[in-house]
């Protein structure tokens, strides 16, 4: 739930529109590299499930969609002065400590996509496809498997440094 405000207080204080839908989206990324940066260690312990529009932490599916009253596509304003939002996020940031530098990377790369994206993107992707794969119908709630997001997103890595291996001796 920390993590959730301090990506709504970052897309915020940017002036990047932010839903529950792509919220969601963001905070799977941030786990997903976060495993991969920090060797297979969870940044928070909930198990993301591969729902119908991609990726979904029911603790905040719970925290943002039942007790604060935010639909899918609604857009999440925090109605509060510049100052005290700085102040807020200055104070989740020290508490990520060494992790807010990539949290930080994550959102810088993925929070300026439309929420549409990022559904698409995770479609696109193995870890979560492979979830519904084993979804019988729309409502499946199919843990995406940690070992599948880190084994993804480190393949990412490797990929493209093989590549720029490849170019650099191929000159």
């Amino acid at each position: 739930i920390q993590l959730a405000k301090y990506v709504v207080l970052y897309c915020n204080l940017n002036g990047i529109d932010i839903s529950h839908l792509k919220l969601q989206k963001l905070l799977y990324y941030i786990q997903s590299w976060h495993l991969v940066y920090f060797e297979k260690e969870l940044l928070f312990s909930d198990t993301p499930e591969a729902w119908l529009n991609g990726p979904v932490y029911t603790t905040v599916y719970s925290d943002y969609f039942h007790k604060q009253g935010y639909k899918m596509n609604d857009l999440i304003v925090l109605d509060q002065d510049n100052s005290n939002l700085e102040k807020e996020y200055s104070e989740l940031s020290n508490k990520l400590a060494d992790k807010a530098a990539l949290v930080d990377k994550v959102l810088l790369k993925y929070s300026t996509l439309t929420a549409e994206k990022l559904v698409l993107l995770t479609h696109c992707e193995m870890p979560w496809s492979k979830a519904r794969e084993k979804c019988e119908d729309m409502t499946c709630r199919e843990p995406i498997s940690i070992d599948d997001m880190y084994s993804y997103y480190s393949s990412l890595i490797t990929n493209k440094a093989k590549q720029v291996v490849y170019l650099c001796t191929t000159k």
